[in-house]
């Protein structure tokens, strides 16, 4: 059984007025629509899954990483 957990990463913000939207942290590109802005985070990290946060103006990626299992609990109260 494999273990996974999902890793969210905020990659657009929605700049008013409209449906317009930037990469976080940076101020040189402003996307006229969220489309142009998904599509230029797929370019730059490959990543094909996106939450949007609509009431927020927030995208975040969505990446699933492999969790290592717990090893079993050991009991010594037996002496094993």
């Amino acid at each position: 059984m494999e273990n996974t957990q999902e890793i969210k990463t905020q990659v657009l913000e929605r700049v008013p007025p409209g449906d317009r939207w930037k990469p976080v942290g940076r101020t040189d590109m402003v996307f006229e629509s969220l489309t142009d802005g998904l599509e230029w985070c797929y370019q730059e990290t490959g990543c094909r899954d996106y939450h949007l946060a609509a009431f927020d103006g927030k995208v975040y990626s969505v990446d699933q990483v492999e969790v290592a299992p717990k090893p079993p609990q050991k009991f010594s109260l037996y002496g094993e």
